[in-house]
């Protein structure tokens, strides 16, 4: 039987958190006098003003405790802390304490239109008081002022005094209790580890200040004393390690860099992660140039990590490290070497080792012959067999001038002028602006020097195209906001940020941005729409409908009528959700018959938005998972894989969803192959685990056949298979 939480996406490389030790040394235990010197009043002028749900406040109710958690809906962490808040929410409303939490949204782009459908689709929806940051008053009155560099963070206050501010995960009922009862003293009763994590916290952003502002001594001395005691966790004090390397980086002192990166490496040569973590920073960072990366220093810490891993380790260590070791091969030119590598890591994955287990278990003579015709190669998996794929839009050609009259609006000529005002490094400037022609403009932030998360880090207009799905009849711009000199031009150069669009220049400061803010953009990463010079739409281009895409590079696009299409969706999406949110509401009440009659007759507006038909199509599983009704339950998710086939994230849940038991599992296998097929002709960056998911559904089946061939398409599909076949070649010229 296969296990779904053996899928595995990613595993991250680098982890900068905040340790957890004692005071620093010398410094003395907070007292209760000291503690109220450092309490702050906490302004009125910061509550905000738009409330989504709960009580809203509005003055400070005598003796009163409020406790503001801020949050986003891009915060993993923020989100994790959700059903912690709501218990705490939960029980001091059960007792009548004097208190309130509230939720406040921050740092986000979602209207609160949407913040309400996104709580209110969520396993566990907050029944808390929840406001939004729509006016920047909380961010500028109380964040700023307060030094809060990140989110989740929550602060307690009575009377209007500041008592406690920390990590929500830090905040427990008795907590609020003691808060409200006034037994509370800052510093003191605060949970010992807690005030450690604080502690801790400012001790680490002291010595990166000190790098940032070239104290370079004293950050240093305070760094060893950091590293030398034995209280702080190996992993903080690796991620302290790494800022150095990073500082040498940007500074181009490569030298440097390379001896801060061995004594790192040589700090922790048993932490697996450290060393992996060096060989990778030299092998992967695109700003250090090939003559000055120490591929000695890389080798070693691999070698040092494939010892470590030889074991114990778990098949994605091993497999990484045996390909890492391949790259440091390829950059000698030592191609043997390189080979052997790719071949040991292809046999160090999962995929290798299904399809020698498999092969094991082969006992008829075909069967056996058919695996053997595939392994050498004589026989193709079936194209009939493989799913089709869904096509993915090669990137649009930019047009920089379009067959369309010049626009003469006002509108036009200063956003002309502002295109003309900037710096371009590729491309240049469009001569003029069309008239009831579209332009995309995407403002995209370069990353910074050093080792970068693919997933994470976007190409510049990526999304843009992605909408415009191949239409030529749009000119797409770039807008790089320029943190350090030349930083831009370089990023372009890497394969990961390739565009055809013309990218031009403006430096990151706060003249650049008053100018953004005339244009309506005041958060970022942001993209506009404009047309006539006119913008017709701003935002997240992630969030830019696909109709108003095709709709706006038409000739007879209508602007009255498309506002009005838009009002009537966001109208029809609020009032959906608002109807799936009291069947929610009688869910939880145990009202199921009601729930489920209101779920009924509310499916058609709900099939409008797929997320929201989701959400109720897991509300009416509750029963038959109660009853263990697999049959049910498998008929269920299989109706919306079927609904939806061409989005890959519902055929994801409902694989989730049958692989919470082993029972249920069992008795839906045929449900969980037709998921895994839909994932894969949606695309996914783990094909080949899902190929081999199918394989072993089919094997389970009896269906040798169909195991054999989704085994060898999870080979097929393997980057490190195919990585071993490539350096075969060359290696027998």
């Amino acid at each position: 039987m296969f296990s779904l939480k053996n899928l595995v996406a990613f595993s991250l490389l680098f982890v900068v958190g905040v340790p957890a030790v004692f005071s620093a040394e010398g410094e003395k235990p907070a007292t209760e006098a000291s503690a109220k010197q450092e309490m702050k009043m906490l302004p009125l002028d910061g509550i905000p003003q738009t409330w989504l749900q709960g009580t809203p406040v509005a003055m400070w109710e005598k003796d009163k405790v409020y406790i503001f958690e801020f949050w986003a809906t891009w915060c993993g962490p923020c989100l994790a802390a959700i059903p912690h808040l709501e218990a705490i929410h939960e029980k001091i409303s059960k007792e009548k304490i004097p208190a309130q939490i509230i939720g406040v949204n921050v740092y986000d782009h979602t209207p609160p239109e949407k913040l309400k459908k996104f709580l209110t689709a969520r396993e566990t929806p907050p029944t808390y008081t929840i406001a939004v940051d729509t006016k920047k008053q909380a961010e500028t009155k109380w964040l700023k002022p307060l030094n809060v560099s990140g989110i989740p963070f929550a602060l307690a206050v009575k009377n209007g005094e500041i008592l406690w501010k920390g990590h929500p995960s830090q905040l427990s009922t008795d907590f609020v209790k003691e808060m409200a009862a006034g037994t509370f003293i800052p510093g003191v009763t605060l949970d010992p580890k807690a005030r450690e994590e604080t502690e801790a916290r400012n001790r680490f952003r002291k010595i990166t200040a000190l790098f940032s502002s070239g104290k370079a001594e004293e950050a240093e001395t305070e760094l060893q004393k950091y590293i030398a005691d034995e209280r702080i966790s190996t992993p903080q004090k690796i991620s302290l390690l790494e800022y150095p390397c990073r500082r040498a980086l940007v500074a181009g002192d490569f030298r440097k860099m390379n001896a801060l990166l061995r004594r790192k490496a040589e700090a922790f040569p048993q932490d697996f992660r450290n060393q992996r973590a060096v060989a990778y920073f030299i092998l992967e960072t695109d700003d250090i140039p090939a003559q000055e990366r120490d591929l000695a220093l890389a080798e070693e810490c691999l070698k040092r990590a494939e010892q470590i891993v030889s074991q114990k380790g778990s098949s994605f260590q091993k497999t990484s490290t045996l390909a890492m070791l391949a790259e440091v091969a390829a950059a000698r030119g030592d191609n043997a070497a390189e080979c052997e590598m790719r071949r040991r890591a292809w046999e160090a994955t999962p995929e290798a080792g299904w399809l020698a287990k498999l092969e094991k278990k082969l006992e008829d003579p075909q069967m056996r012959e058919l695996y053997r015709a595939l392994e050498s190669g004589e026989q193709n998996v079936p194209a009939d067999f493989s799913v089709q794929k869904k096509e993915v839009p090669a990137p649009i050609i930019s047009a920089e001038t379009i067959p369309l009259k010049a626009s003469t609006s006002p509108e036009a000529a200063k956003m002309l002028a502002f295109l003309k005002s900037l710096k371009w490094v590729q491309g240049t400037a469009p001569e003029s602006l069309p008239e009831n022609g579209v332009v995309f403009i995407d403002f995209w932030f370069p990353p910074e020097p050093g080792p970068h998360n693919s997933m994470i880090e976007r190409k510049p207009a990526l999304w843009i195209d992605e909408k415009l799905a191949g239409e030529k009849t749009a000119a797409v711009l770039v807008v790089a906001l320029e943190r350090s000199p030349g930083r831009a031009k370089k990023a372009l150069t890497f394969p990961r940020h390739l565009t055809p669009h013309p990218v031009g220049v403006m430096p990151d400061n706060s003249e650049a941005r008053e100018t953004l803010k005339k244009f309506g953009i005041k958060d970022f990463p942001a993209s506009l729409a404009l047309r006539d010079g006119k913008i017709l739409w701003f935002g997240t281009a992630q969030d830019m409908p696909e109709w108003l895409a095709r709709e706006a590079t038409k000739p007879d696009y209508d602007p009255v009528a498309s506002a009005e299409k838009r009002a009537k969706e966001q109208a029809a999406f609020k009032e959906a959700a608002e109807q799936l949110s009291e069947a929610a509401k009688l869910s939880r009440a145990r009202k199921t018959d009601e729930a489920t009659a209101l779920l009924e007759k509310i499916r058609p507006d709900l099939e409008k938005f797929p997320p929201l038909d989701m959400r109720a199509s897991e509300m009416l599983l509750a029963e038959p998972y109660a009853k263990k009704d697999f049959a049910t339950i498998g008929r269920i998710c299989k109706e919306m894989i079927e609904k939806y086939p061409n989005l890959g994230y519902i055929a994801e849940r409902q694989m989730k969803l049958l692989g919470s038991s082993r029972e249920l599992q069992s008795a839906n296998l045929p449900v969980v192959a037709l998921a895994c097929r839909s994932i894969i002709a949606n695309g996914t960056p783990h094909e080949e685990a899902y190929w081999r998911i199918l394989s072993t559904i089919y094997e389970e089946l009896g269906d040798m056949k169909n195991a054999i061939y989704a085994a060898f398409a999870a080979r097929n599909a393997s980057q490190e298979y195919q990585n071993f076949q490539n350096t075969i070649v060359p290696a027998g010229k």
